[in-house]
């Protein structure tokens, strides 16, 4: 297994409002094109096939589950002297030229995993060497040398063309999720490589489902649903093994509020630029995303998005598959940051939607329980026994330091808890809707819990650079190049 990382990237649109669907965008095609899954199905948000969005590649079966490039057709990064940010693309699959400015290029490196994978904007070319000068997002560090004919390489369209939004199912009445069937709002099924072949689904929900406040709809901008029997129209069903709970219950109702989480930044205004760094193995474990604003600043719209199988899973394992599976990230269309808990910046830590109206800081989970239907599901933080919760756990002490014993910060896993609550919309609004079935799920994979008093966005201080200090007490795995402040 190698964890491969999609590094800082920076959006590009920043003068629309579809610039809040680039995430979905990006989580798809580093997916896709990176992670190894396969594709099921789709909805206005074909990233398989060349065509609209995806552009070019080397890959001559890139509709099938596994890449086909026949010898001659790999890229290679880093030319030597002053070209060390160049990609070599083979020219007889694609003459580089000045329209390709500004796309996207993904990389997948064997070699090379979290310096060279990863979604890269394409910031010049060179024509003697038919290469792309690519934004590295690095502060020093050089790519690893790979030559060409060495990495998987795949040109898409700029994020400013992105799939957006589009209208509800015209067969359904208001009270119904309308996200399906004849809609047109854009998204897709991707299946996992892991054995389990579970099935992810992101969906930039329909203009008849987005909600925007409590006692307005159901889903986020764009939803991250895990589960069993996805379409080819990029569909769960209603009543079937997935997390997204107004899709399975086929409802509206604000009491579904937080039932199909997933990623939106709040929406912003004009000019905001995002930055976003993803993590995921190509064993199909999951994904973890996080979107962040230039500068870090105290804006509390950045999110945490994260999904798939948990680490460290107790036994017996539940016989239903869909009930190992977990989702967890914002609500609604608001945003919830990231980290443990301070006040009005968090991001794993859950809490009632309501609240999110007067505080962007907390987030909602979903899972599936063993006997078949979607239940709540929650990270688990260390916290003091003397009070506070979670809100004043050693992660937000101020006194933290590294400990003695190692002489570097210590690093703890985050459980997975499900079942715990029976719905998140806690207003006046507010009906239970799920089942109260406490469980154990396991630890989220490539997320950790240490001392929030680091640095944020920093690397570790060791050699290898081995985590990247996010924010808020949250620590991934890095191993990567230096990072730009």
């Amino acid at each position: 297994m190698a964890i491969h990382l999609c590094r800082d990237y920076n959006t590009q649109n920043v003068t629309t409002g579809n610039r809040t669907y680039i995430y979905a965008y990006l989580l798809a095609i580093f997916m896709r094109r990176v992670l190894g899954y396969s594709y099921v199905g789709d909805t206005n948000f074909n990233i398989n096939s060349v065509g609209t969005l995806l552009i070019a590649t080397g890959d001559t079966t890139p509709t099938a589950a596994t890449p086909t490039f026949p010898p001659g057709n790999r890229a290679g990064i880093n030319l030597g002297f002053q070209k060390e940010f160049f990609v070599s693309i083979p020219a007889g699959v694609r003459t580089v030229n000045l329209n390709d400015v500004g796309r996207i290029l993904v990389l997948r490196s064997t070699s090379n995993p979290t310096f060279n994978s990863g979604i890269f904007v394409i910031v010049g070319f060179d024509i003697p060497t038919n290469s792309y000068i690519i934004d590295y997002r690095t502060l020093g560090d050089k790519p690893p040398v790979e030559p060409a004919d060495s990495m998987n390489w795949y040109l898409y369209e700029k994020d400013t063309n992105c799939p957006t939004q589009g209208v509800g199912n015209t067969l359904k009445t208001s009270a119904e999720y309308r996200g399906d069937g004849n809609s047109t709002t854009p998204r897709i099924m991707l299946q996992s490589p892991h054995s389990t072949n579970y099935q992810v689904r992101i969906c930039n929900e329909s203009t008849a489902d987005v909600a925007t406040g409590p006692t307005t709809l159901t889903c986020p901008t764009t939803s991250v649903a895990v589960g069993l029997g996805g379409n080819a129209s990029g569909d769960f069903l209603a009543g079937g093994s997935h997390s997204h709970a107004p899709q399975w219950a086929n409802s509206s109702g604000v009491q579904y509020l937080g039932g199909a989480a997933g990623m939106s930044d709040g929406g912003g205004s004009i000019g905001t630029q995002f930055r976003v760094t993803m993590i995921g193995g190509d064993d199909g474990y999951g994904v973890a995303v996080f979107a962040r604003r230039p500068g870090n600043g105290t804006q509390p719209t950045g999110f945490i998005c994260v999904f798939g199988l948990p680490f460290n899973e107790p036994l017996p394992l539940p016989s239903n598959p869909a009930a190992r599976l977990f989702t967890i990230g914002t609500g609604f269309s608001g945003s919830d940051n990231f980290g443990a808990r301070e006040i009005n910046d968090m991001g794993l830590q859950a809490g009632p939607i309501y609240s999110i109206i007067n505080a962007n800081n907390v987030s909602q989970g979903m899972s599936v329980s063993p006997f078949g239907v979607p239940v709540s599901c929650s990270a688990s933080f260390w916290a003091y026994i003397t009070g506070g919760g979670q809100n004043t756990g050693p992660q937000l002490d101020a006194s933290a330091s590294d400990t003695p014993f190692i002489s570097s910060t210590e690093l703890l896993p985050l459980d997975l808890i499900q079942g715990t609550t029976s719905g998140w919309n806690t207003g006046t609004t507010a009906i239970p809707v799920y089942p109260l079935a406490p469980r154990l799920m396991g630890t989220i994979p490539y997320v950790y819990e240490g001392r929030a008093n680091f640095g944020d966005f920093s690397p570790s201080t060791d050699p290898g650079r081995s985590f990247q200090h996010m924010r808020r007490g949250l620590f991934i795995p890095w191993n990567g190049p230096n990072i730009i402040p």
